[in-house]
């Protein structure tokens, strides 16, 4: 025959233990009929009681515990057709109470704000297809769509570019094709090919200037002050809801 101490940790002691007993008794707890602070003193009696008793290693120390935790279940489900089985309770969750009370809740701290904020100018970066602009939240749907916009012409005409160098190509290779051959060639081919493309450079020096364009000092110091503004209001509404 297992030593107790064996049997007592054994799935076939501790499954019943934990669905027949424990589980009822936080239960019952949770629903006797008592005040809200003396069921939660029961309940972490129930729990307290039984982490204290989970490592006893004589089987007749835990049949004691066993029976004295039945006694107790009876006791609990009884108060609500008891009045001695009340107030027996009643006192114990007093007694309870006073020598462990409940923690208070701690409140978090109000958060502090840092001396120098991190402030990050609310501005829109100069790009190919922008120049700096202030930037608003929630970005309006024109300040996009004027982007998107900038950025579809912009492949279109790199692709037509390449259609466009294709196509002089070809020509040159006609033009010198037909004075192989003696063809009086007059003028010269594929001019209008060659006008659009020094159309598409002049805008994509356009561009090029566009990226290079740097922020204003005004835009500057007005997007900072906003930032200073709204870190300000972060703080006052933190605090407001920490005195609540």
């Amino acid at each position: 025959m297992p030593p107790p101490h064996a049997l007592l940790s054994s799935p076939l002691h501790r499954i019943p233990t934990l669905w027949s007993l424990f589980r009822p008794l936080l239960r019952a707890a949770k629903s006797a009929p008592l005040e809200q602070a003396h069921r939660d003193a029961l309940h972490r009696h129930v729990r307290d009681e039984f982490k204290r008793s989970r490592n006893i290693g004589s089987a007749e120390r835990a049949r004691r515990r066993l029976v004295e935790a039945e006694q107790f279940l009876h006791e609990l489900e009884s108060a609500s057709h008891s009045a001695s089985h009340l107030d027996r309770l009643r006192a114990l969750a007093s007694h309870l109470l006073l020598r462990n009370p409940p923690p208070s809740p701690r409140r978090p701290p109000p958060p502090r704000p840092s001396p120098k904020p991190f402030v990050a100018p609310s501005i829109i970066r100069s790009t190919q297809f922008n120049p700096p602009m202030s930037r608003i939240r929630p970005q309006p749907i024109g300040t996009s769509m004027m982007i998107f916009r900038r950025r579809r012409a912009s492949q279109k005409r790199y692709d037509k570019l390449d259609v466009a160098r294709e196509m002089v190509a070809l020509v040159q290779e006609e033009s010198a094709f037909e004075r192989r051959v003696g063809e009086n060639v007059e003028g010269r081919w594929g001019d209008e090919w060659r006008g659009w493309m020094a159309e598409a450079r002049q805008r994509e020096i356009k561009e090029q200037a566009r990226n290079a364009l740097l922020i204003p000092p005004e835009m500057q110091q007005k997007a900072r002050r906003a930032a200073q503004e709204r870190e300000r209001r972060r703080v006052a509404r933190a605090r407001r809801q920490q005195e609540q």
